[in-house]
């Protein structure tokens, strides 16, 4: 029961449309960097399409870029739609955060109820990410995020000690994810001619 717990800190934290639009720029922008990025590299795959005498080998790579252009154009818009969809609700409730040894207790009072519309206790374990945006701090779990001011935490928030256990934690999967991908690319990097003189024998 929640009465026995050691309560640690709490916060009553109102959202205003600065606060949620500043929030939604800073997940968006490495959507909208992978974009422009992916963007730049189809520009370059065109351009080589047109200028070069090996179109089998220049259509591929084309192709490529095209579709992962088209993939992270779609994430971008989805999630910028998905956002900014979820900031009139954000900002017409009142978030009161509890934290605890091991879990921190959310409710949500929507416009000015005096009972919460909604109220969860999520351990500490369930949180995926803790989003350091500079001004705001974002706890990500279950495929959401809840959002609080710095400027609002206590210079000794259990949430920093968060910050860094979890960035610990992610050290280990984002190496292990580069070495898969390096693993990839090597691959790729061989098979990509024999994709080209397939392809070049498939024409002719």
């Amino acid at each position: 029961m929640e009465e026995n717990k050691v309560l640690l800190e709490e916060y009553d934290v109102n959202l205003t449309k600065e606060d949620c639009l500043s929030v939604t720029k800073a997940f968006l922008r490495p959507l909208l960097q992978r974009l422009i990025a992916c963007g730049v590299m189809l520009l370059l795959a065109t351009v080589n399409l047109i200028t070069s005498d090996a179109l089998a080998y220049s259509g591929v790579i084309f192709g490529v870029f095209l579709i992962l252009f088209l993939i992270n154009l779609r994430g971008y818009i989805f999630s910028s739609k998905s956002y900014k969809a979820s900031i009139d609700r954000a900002t017409s409730s009142r978030y009161n955060f509890k934290f605890f040894c091991d879990e921190f207790a959310l409710s949500i009072f929507r416009s000015s109820q005096e009972t919460p519309d909604s109220f969860r206790t999520i351990p500490y374990s369930e949180i995926t990410a803790i989003k350091d945006f500079g001004n705001y701090i974002c706890i990500v779990y279950s495929n959401q995020f809840v959002t609080l001011r710095r400027i609002d935490l206590a210079r000794n928030s259990i949430i920093f000690s968060l910050i860094k256990q979890k960035a610990e934690e992610k050290a280990p999967k984002i190496s292990k994810r580069w070495k898969t991908a390096s693993t990839l690319l090597f691959i790729a990097s061989f098979l990509a001619p024999v994709l080209a003189v397939a392809c070049i024998a498939l024409m002719d």
